[in-house]
């Protein structure tokens, strides 16, 4: 894998955030989703939730 992509050079926009849940780099903070202290894509937004529900949910379990 190359350390430095070259497509798109001239698009290139700085990175405002990162996502919680894939750890790729956030663009636009518009398109994002805030789920708690957390910041994530739209489209990755079930899998954060699901995660978090899951070690919530383990927790309370009797």
């Amino acid at each position: 894998m190359d350390r430095f992509d070259t497509r798109g050079d001239s698009q290139q926009q700085p990175i405002k955030a990162h996502c919680a849940a894939c750890g790729q780099g956030i663009y636009e903070l518009e398109l994002v989703y805030k789920c708690q202290d957390e910041i994530c894509h739209k489209e990755c937004l079930p899998t954060l939730v699901d995660a978090e529900l899951f070690t919530a949910g383990e927790e309370d379990e009797k």
